[in-house]
């Protein structure tokens, strides 16, 4: 029932923007048709009975409100007492433990929130509040629809001797003014001793009714209102809705009566008008509520002009697409945890600290499945440092704009237009019990791309609104590292054996009117202008091609023998789309040699004396050159790597 409860809520609450809208256009359009006013309020019916619409750019309903996160932050709040434990009392552990709600705070504190025995989690609206007015709610609804039925029971049992005078009018002592009443087979129900020319005005006003279904629509006003009876601009869209009608009605018997015949039609309206209005679900009665109204209509009834039907039309639509849409839900980017990047160009750097010198120390980062940030600042020497665990904040002027010292150092944007475009944000203190801390703010953006600022942040003036000494010195674009999609052209590495006097040939689609050639001491490229060298040893044992660089072209990388008195293996990696080779080897130190794991190619280095396993690590193209990445960062060897153009 609460469920149900909170998505009526939600419903009403939007709805109440299309009511607001339509009590204005009703003002503006005091001339226009009065079938307009009709098709505004179906489409608050609308709003008030189906939970989802299309969306569209042009809707003008809060997002908050349709995708309840205006609802969602009511429940969630807390109701009756809480006690609060802040992370430096000995009792939060105890409360947390005990299932206390711990909150962290953007500075990165944290603090356990717990109900007011200081134990368990804190009481909410949800818990407390939603379900007392569910009931209250659900038994609103009950007493409504119990007395519409009653009183249509009664009103049906005074009807019982009604006399039929044509058709479906009835005459009765009961009547004490015309109106309709029954939804499947309805009739027409008047006093006795009416005047012949005013029945005649009557008779047309209720067919008319009739003919265009007002007796079903104010049914479906009354249901409406019955489900949203808490709603107050509810209650006002039902009695103008039943005004409207009444309205519409006129208009449409006296479009093609004379002067003398609307005077008429006019006296009757007035001799059958009804005391008050009623709140009812059925009859509709021909001199209801809103009398002096309809006759200042009827006397100011003109035939509306073409500009005027077009001008009530155009507000039909617009409110249609303005409030009977949904906002746009813009997709939340994809995680980017667990995978690779590399810090591209510096979009923002503070003076002192130049954006070269930072990328040098930032060439390669990783964000774990566990959300760590691992960077890695020295590919040669394969060390990680482990930043920690990011957690989730929400950028504010306070604690994001406010690091930085002037907006000048951004390149084509600012802080203020970072901070409004972001989608999610993370961040992570490297040491957060120091005075100072570095820290990184990971920043994802509506659009999917990916950030990384670097700062220094005041440990000790966390607590201080007006502290000015938290700054961010650098922001980078992340350009995730590029999936390889490995092709294997031959690895005898692989157990099978070398044809020592073969010959292998591949062509590739990546480059039409090239050949690539293999024999065991040799790669080379054959197109019409000759033979290219592309690498040589003696054996070549595995050729790769790969797009380490990025650029859709890939790369010929293989693992060779080289000897001068002494045999080592190394991997070699030829670009042949821009003529640059590269190649990973120490002489006499360590043997290098490639294979494939889960569609990449990785490196297993090992020490030429004994053949131990030093280091397996991705092989990788950052800073202009290629470069190994551990795939384990716990394990990454200390050792130096080599990796120069060759």
């Amino acid at each position: 029932m609460s469920k149900l409860f909170l998505t009526v809520l939600s419903m009403s609450l939007s709805a109440s923007w299309l009511i607001l809208a339509v009590l204005a256009l009703r003002l503006i359009l005091s001339k226009a048709p009065k079938w307009a006013s009709l098709l505004l309020w179906g489409m608050v019916a609308a709003r008030l009975l189906f939970p989802f619409f299309v969306q569209s750019p042009f809707s003008l309903l809060p997002s908050s409100v349709r995708n309840g996160e205006f609802v969602s932050q009511w429940t969630g709040s807390y109701a009756g007492d809480v006690q609060i434990y802040h992370d430096n009392l000995d009792a939060f552990d105890d409360a947390a433990a005990s299932g206390a709600q711990v909150v962290t705070t953007p500075e990165g504190g944290r603090y356990a929130v717990t109900g007011g025995s200081g134990r368990g989690a804190p009481p909410t609206v949800a818990d407390r509040v939603v379900p007392v007015l569910s009931a209250v709610w659900a038994a609103g609804m009950v007493f409504f629809a119990l007395h519409a039925l009653l009183s249509w029971r009664r009103l049906r049992k005074k009807l019982s001797f009604a006399v039929l005078l044509s058709e479906n009018v009835f005459q009765s002592e009961a009547v004490g003014s015309p109106f309709v009443l029954g939804i499947f087979r309805p009739r027409i129900y008047v006093p006795f001793c009416m005047e012949e020319e005013q029945l005649a005005f009557v008779i047309a006003h209720e067919r008319s009714h009739l003919a265009h279904g007002d007796h079903l629509w104010k049914l479906l006003g009354f249901v409406v209102l019955t489900i949203h009876w808490f709603n107050p601009l509810v209650w006002l869209a039902y009695l103008l809705l039943c005004r409207d009608i009444e309205l519409a009605c006129d208009q449409r018997v006296i479009q093609g009566l004379d002067d003398a015949q609307r005077a008429g039609y006019l006296q009757a309206l007035v001799a059958c008008s009804v005391g008050k209005p009623r709140l009812s679900a059925c009859p509709l009665a021909f001199g209801e509520a809103g009398v002096k109204e309809r006759v200042r209509s009827v006397l100011r009834y003109k035939k509306p002009s073409l500009w005027g039907v077009a001008a009530a039309v155009l507000a039909c639509i617009l409110a249609a697409l303005c409030f009977l849409t949904d906002p746009l839900q813009t997709e939340a980017p994809p995680s980017p945890f667990g995978a690779d990047y590399r810090a591209s160009a510096a979009i923002y750097s503070s003076a002192g600290s130049p954006s070269d010198a930072m990328a040098q120390e930032l060439p390669h980062c990783r964000l774990s499945q566990e959300r760590h940030l691992l960077i890695l600042r020295d590919t040669a020497s394969g060390n990680w440092l482990d930043a920690g665990a990011l957690e989730e904040v929400a950028l504010t002027k306070n604690n994001f704009d406010a690091y930085f010292y002037a907006d000048d150092g951004f390149e084509d944007s600012s802080a203020a237009a970072l901070r409004r475009r972001n989608a999610r944000a993370w961040r992570v203190l490297l040491s957060p019990e120091a005075y100072q801390s570095d820290f990184y703010y990971l920043l994802q953006q509506q659009d999917g791309s990916l950030y990384l600022a670097l700062g220094l942040y005041d440990v000790a003036e966390a607590d201080d609104p007006d502290s000015d000494d938290s700054v961010i010195r650098e922001v980078f674009l992340l350009k995730v590292l590029p999936a390889q999609a490995v092709l294997t052209w031959f690895d005898y590495l692989d157990g099978q054996e070398l044809p020592w006097d073969g010959r292998r040939e591949i062509n590739l689609d990546a480059f039409p009117g090239a050949t690539f050639r293999w024999s065991p001491e040799k790669v080379e490229a054959v197109t019409d202008t000759g033979i290219l060298p592309l690498c040589t040893g003696m054996p070549i044992w595995n050729v790769f091609f790969a797009d380490l660089t990025g650029d859709g072209l890939p790369e010929l990388c293989s693992t060779l023998s080289i000897s001068s008195g002494v045999a080592n293996t190394c991997v070699m990696v030829y670009d042949y789309a821009n003529g640059a080779s590269y190649a990973l080897q120490s002489r006499m130190q360590y043997d290098y040699s490639l294979s494939v794991q889960d569609d990449r190619l990785v490196v297993t280095k090992r020490r030429s004396a004994d053949g131990q396993v030093v280091q397996t690590a991705y092989l990788a193209y950052v800073q202009n050159t290629v470069s190994l990445i551990p795939t384990d960062p716990a394990g990454a060897s200390p050792e130096p790597l080599q990796s120069q153009p060759s």
